[in-house]
């Protein structure tokens, strides 16, 4: 049976074609995002950046969230059990428990997105953009990584990284 008769091209389309390239000319993600010049191939690189940007650090958010939320609802259940009002107190926890949960939510999907965006511009096997998600994605958990350290490092030594100069 010929493919032409079924209404489908013989030739092997662009977006058929699974192999990398080094183009400039891409449809990426949705068709309002094209380029077909270096500049644009450029500029979508740096939203590349940006994307693994923001999604590591709202994974390195929610995990420190997660974090302050356990210790806090730590300290909050000795406290009931301290002062015996537990029944007040645990629709408290209960209360802010539910938005935590919320929360957690609504940044894991974020994540989630933004992580299967960045697959699915990977999967457009165009070299530069490619080597543009790796990159980004290494330096800038490279560069969290060793914000964590130094804020540990200077927090034990008494030390707080601030914005400030004085």
């Amino acid at each position: 049976m010929d493919m032409t008769m079924m209404g489908h091209k013989s030739e092997a389309t662009p977006m058929s074609a699974m192999t990398l390239h080094f183009g400039a000319d891409e449809t990426v993600l949705f068709d309002f995002w094209k380029f077909s010049s270096t500049g644009g191939l450029i500029l979508s690189c740096l939203v590349l950046v940006v994307f693994s940007i923001v999604k590591e650090a709202t994974r390195v958010f929610r995990a420190a969230y997660a974090k302050a939320t356990e210790n806090n609802r730590r300290s909050t259940k000795a406290h009931a059990i301290r002062e015996i009002v537990a029944r007040y107190q645990s629709s408290v926890t209960a209360i802010s428990h539910c938005g935590c949960r919320l929360l957690d939510g609504i940044l894991h999907a974020v994540i989630l997105t933004l992580s299967y965006f960045l697959m699915v511009i990977f999967m457009n096997l165009n070299v530069w953009m490619c080597i543009t998600i790796v990159v980004a994605e290494v330096r800038t958990i490279v560069n969290l990584v060793v914000i964590v350290i130094v804020s540990a490092f200077l927090s034990r030594l008494g030390l707080q990284i601030t914005g400030e100069y004085r």
